[in-house]
This record gives C-alpha cells, sequence and structure tokens, in this order.
C-alpha cells in the first residue's frame, strides 16, 4: 500500500501532521469496528474495512508519517453576485430598483413605515393583555 492510498483510506487530505492521522485513525477504527454491528454479513464487511484502516495506519507509521504532496487549492466559485435583503455589493447593483433588492414590491420607506406602523402596536397591545391577565391572576376572583 502506497503512502497516497493509506491517507486516502484513512480520509485525508494534505497538509497533515503526525496527531491528525493518530485521530483520524482513532476515529475510522471507532467507526468500522466490526463488533458495532449485528449481522454476519455486516461484521465481515465491517472487519475488512477496519483491517484496511489498521493496514493504512500501519503503513504510515512505518514509513514515520511521509508528507503528502500538497496541491494547490482551486479558487471557490461562489456562483452569481446577486443582491439579495442583505444588500450586498453587487456589479449589477446600479441596475436594479430598490422594491427588487427588497423582494416585497414596496419601496424600502414604505416597506419600514409599515413594518413599525404595524408591529409596534400590535406588540404594544399584546403586552398589555399579559400585564393585565397577570394582574387579575394577582387579584382572583
Amino acid at each position: 500500500m502506497t503512502s497516497e492510498q493509506a491517507y486516502e483510506t484513512l480520509g485525508l487530505v494534505a497538509p497533515v501532521t503526525a496527531q491528525d492521522v493518530k485521530l483520524a485513525y482513532r476515529r475510522k477504527a471507532m467507526e468500522l469496528h466490526p463488533d458495532r454491528f449485528s449481522g454476519d454479513s455486516e461484521k465481515a464487511y465491517y472487519a475488512r474495512r477496519f483491517m484496511a484502516a489498521h493496514e493504512a495506519y500501519k503503513t504510515l507509521r512505518e514509513r514515520g508519517f511521509p508528507e503528502l504532496a500538497s496541491e494547490p487549492l482551486p479558487e471557490p466559485d461562489f456562483g452569481p453576485k446577486l443582491a439579495g435583503r442583505s444588500f450586498a455589493p453587487t456589479e449589477t447593483a446600479d441596475d436594479m430598483a430598490l422594491t427588487e433588492k427588497l423582494g416585497v414590491g414596496l419601496p424600502w420607506r414604505l416597506e419600514t413605515m409599515l413594518a413599525w406602523g404595524l408591529g409596534l402596536p400590535l406588540a404594544a397591545g399584546t403586552l398589555f393583555y399579559f400585564v393585565k391577565m397577570v394582574l387579575d391572576a394577582i387579584k382572583g376572583p
């Protein structure tokens, strides 16, 4: 078994340390140990996978945990840049109207006024009702 195959068996990618290899082996051993499964076919399957993980760790330990060749990471692709409710800067921010950014179909000032105009009285009414119920409960019948 080559070092690359051993690292792949343990599910590791570069760069790794000896401590990372030990932790990965322990995780795999706990995950794949055949005593955790009840069926004979399951036990046989996981016994083979457990032994492969053990062989991979043994190979790496004997070779002194050789360095795994590091491949340069590809540039992440975050997809198209579109403005949403977060008003994130975009390439086409000037072309998009405020109503499209908000997603409600109303200008943002009107939407804000509606939210405060409806939300605040509802919250105050709910608080008033709750306090009235508590005071009635304290008074008794």
